[in-house]
């Protein structure tokens, strides 16, 4: 977080001028889709996610429904200080008790080719063993879709709407609280 924060606030000129910001942390470590991140950005994650093939078969599906995010990337310094909608997502597989399983060689020295081929989007716990790579090429098709269809437009496709409705609930939630 201390190298996007710091980019972003020496760059804040740049910074400025954004109109989303598209996170991947961990690109694959499953084979189920997840995304999240500011509400107006969810139509344009799903619909073009409906575009892209899916390794499978079919085309991408996410796994669950949308949520929101907060800090821990580098998503944190665009959308918590600067107000930059941004979303986040990757293929995730589910562990033990139906939680996401975590990916184990995040950043570390045995983060390989053949560890990800053998065991990036599956093990013996589940997920596609073998598969990782056709995982990885179809989230840098999803991230280019969106991109592009935000490059593109003469009107942004953001869903103000269902950012504002979000908010709503949130709010009273808040005041449901004594």
């Amino acid at each position: 977080l201390v190298g996007s924060t710091g980019w972003a606030e020496n760059n804040e000129a740049l910074v400025s001028k954004a109109i989303a910001y598209l996170n991947v942390d961990t690109a694959v470590s499953g084979h189920e889709l997840w995304g999240g991140g500011t509400y107006a950005l969810r139509d344009i994650f799903q619909s073009a996610a409906m575009l892209v093939d899916a390794p499978d078969g079919g085309h991408l599906t996410p796994s669950r429904p949308w949520e929101p995010i907060g800090s821990g990337s580098a998503y944190a310094v665009f959308l918590d200080h600067f107000w930059v909608a941004s979303l986040d997502f990757s293929f995730e597989r589910t562990g033990r008790g139906g939680k996401s399983a975590q990916y184990g060689q995040y950043h570390s020295v045995y983060d390989s080719f053949d560890w990800m081929d053998k065991f990036g989007a599956g093990d013996e716990l589940g997920g596609v063993q073998g598969k990782a790579f056709e995982y990885m090429q179809a989230t840098a098709r999803l991230w280019g879709l969106m991109a592009l269809r935000m490059a593109d437009a003469k009107v942004l496709p953001f869903n103000h709407s269902a950012q504002a409705e979000v908010l709503g609930q949130w709010q009273a939630e808040l005041g449901a609280v004594e």
